[in-house]
């Protein structure tokens, strides 16, 4: 009894493990693609993030997706780039929140122009308004700086198909409770048979 026990508890924290991997900080599933990062949202990070200069071209919003196409001097180190946003919120229709666009240059004394496109995921900025604000829709005013200069456009978001953190623990418990079950009654079946 002791052994199954045992191997009970090995194969559900294994399945739990699993699980956990699948699922970012954020809650949301790890999609595999990296070419798409996900926003930060950190008000620390908002505070302390580089802020090394670079040029916005063109914003371009596309669902939950932000491209950034920007330009910046370099060419000797690599450059991080990161999304942050502000963990505070000005009460006004639409709501407004700041979103810092990180560039670390690491020192890069070179001086060529370079360009790239930066694609992020905006999903984690929705499901934390829906923490705070109860609701699955909405606009949220960005104002994105960073850079040598401020821009602002309103995204427009529906995560009502998108399932909380919240609901992804109780659906795990369920599962992980489902699979427990399956696995005693099976081991009293095969002790009522030796």
């Amino acid at each position: 009894m002791q052994q199954i026990r045992r191997k009970l508890f090995s194969f559900v924290l294994f399945l739990l493990v699993v699980q956990i991997i699948g699922i970012n900080s954020n809650g949301l599933e790890t999609s595999g693609n990296n070419d798409v990062e996900s926003i930060i949202i950190s008000n620390s990070l908002y505070d302390s993030a580089p802020r090394d200069t670079y040029n916005i071209e063109q914003l371009k919003l596309e669902g939950d997706q932000l491209q950034v196409n920007i330009t910046y001097g370099g060419g000797c180190e690599n450059h991080t780039f990161r999304l942050i946003g502000s963990d505070e919120y000005a009460e006004s229709y639409p709501v407004q929140t700041s979103v810092l666009l990180s560039h670390d240059a690491n020192d890069d004394p070179c001086e060529a122009l370079l360009g790239e496109t930066l694609v992020f995921t905006l999903l984690p900025l929705a499901q934390r308004y829906r923490e705070l604000y109860r609701v699955n829709s909405d606009v949220i005013t960005i104002h994105l700086t960073g850079g040598s200069e401020g821009k602002s456009l309103n995204y427009n978001f529906d995560i009502t198909d998108i399932s909380s953190p919240e609901d992804q623990v109780t659906s795990l418990e369920t599962w992980i409770f489902s699979i427990s079950v399956v696995i005693l009654v099976k081991n009293r079946k095969r002790k009522k048979h030796q």
